[in-house]
């Protein structure tokens, strides 16, 4: 079995045990998640500070690519707070981070890098 056959199974494990549970954070500091869609993951966040956190993730793409991000984020707490009751427990957050792209494929298509460095 290729090591990639092994990573898509173990992240659909992954995805499977982490994505069957409900887990609410309440006043914990420390979050972890899975991604759907495309690419498919799992990502984490730690709160350093009430208002400043890191999360960071992995990912494999289907079209055969592994991918690693971590961003800073700065959260503003009771923000929607006055506005409508929906939206009021609501935190918006802005951030930066960077990720790294490795493609997996043997023969990647041309000009197309085996890795790439991109910001977000």
């Amino acid at each position: 079995m290729n090591s990639m056959k092994l990573l898509q199974k173990i992240l659909f494990l992954a995805v499977l045990l982490f994505g069957t549970s409900r887990v609410d954070a309440g006043d914990q500091k420390f979050g972890l998640g899975a991604i759907f869609g495309e690419p498919t993951g799992i990502t984490a966040k730690y709160f350093f500070k009430e208002k400043f956190a890191f999360d960071g993730g992995l990912a494999y793409s289907f079209f055969q690519s592994l991918i690693f991000y971590g961003d800073g984020l700065w959260h503003f707490p009771g923000a929607f707070r006055g506005l409508a009751p929906e939206i009021g427990p609501l935190t918006p957050y802005l951030g930066i981070g960077a990720g790294l792209r490795v493609i997996s494929k043997s023969k990647p298509d041309a000009g197309d890098p085996r890795t790439t460095l991109f910001l977000r």
